[in-house]
């Protein structure tokens, strides 16, 4: 198909129609699953300490996947959440979000400019859940803002883990930008010692 012929068949479709395709599509998938999804209040502390109680005596492993950027991820998740707690946030600017000044929108710790804070706050999070016996996945990539071995660093002087690392080459295209960078993604996996 040529490409002008693509992008006018592409342009004449519904958003609104294909919006709910896929969400229905994700509907259908989650209710095949043997176990019940739900959602766990945060900050992660909050949710660290929920799921300590719910899981009690059980294997568990966490996936963090944190922001590798200084983004605010909120911005672009907050159809989905809005869905999910079922409210009627406000719409502000361009891309019609909700106003973090009346906080119907998250600003994750991650989202700093120093390096220093950040580092700490991967290591905080990794560092709790381990402490709660819980083995941690961890994806990072080489081009985030924190280091990957500075982390693993700090993580090994407060608990004793085996680590055990992944790595595969991704072409990453940020949004606006017409050119892919070439990264390392990384999958940590963190194993409590004991």
């Amino acid at each position: 198909m040529p490409a002008l012929t693509f992008l006018f068949e592409k342009r004449t479709r519904s958003i609104i129609h294909e919006f709910s395709i896929r969400l229905l599509n994700l509907a259908g998938e989650s209710e095949k699953h043997y176990n019940t999804i739900e959602t766990v209040p945060g900050p992660w502390p909050i949710a660290i300490k929920t799921l300590s109680a719910k899981t009690a005596g059980k294997k568990v492993v966490v996936y963090l996947d944190a922001p590798y950027k200084r983004e605010e991820y909120s911005r672009y998740y907050h159809v989905l959440e809005t869905l999910i707690s079922y409210n009627y946030p406000s719409a502000i600017g361009k891309g019609k979000i909700p106003d973090k000044s009346k906080g119907e929108r998250f600003r994750s710790e991650f989202f700093t400019r120093s390096e220093n804070h950040l580092t700490n706050s991967l290591e905080e999070v990794l560092v709790s859940c381990l402490k709660n016996n819980w083995i941690c996945a961890w994806s990072y990539s080489d081009s985030g803002d924190a280091s990957i071995v500075t982390v693993l660093n700090q993580i090994n002087e407060k608990v004793s883990i085996t680590t055990t690392s992944f790595a595969t080459p991704y072409q990453h295209k940020a949004q606006g930008t017409h050119s892919a960078k070439e990264v390392i993604e990384y999958l940590v996996l963190m194993v409590p010692n004991g």
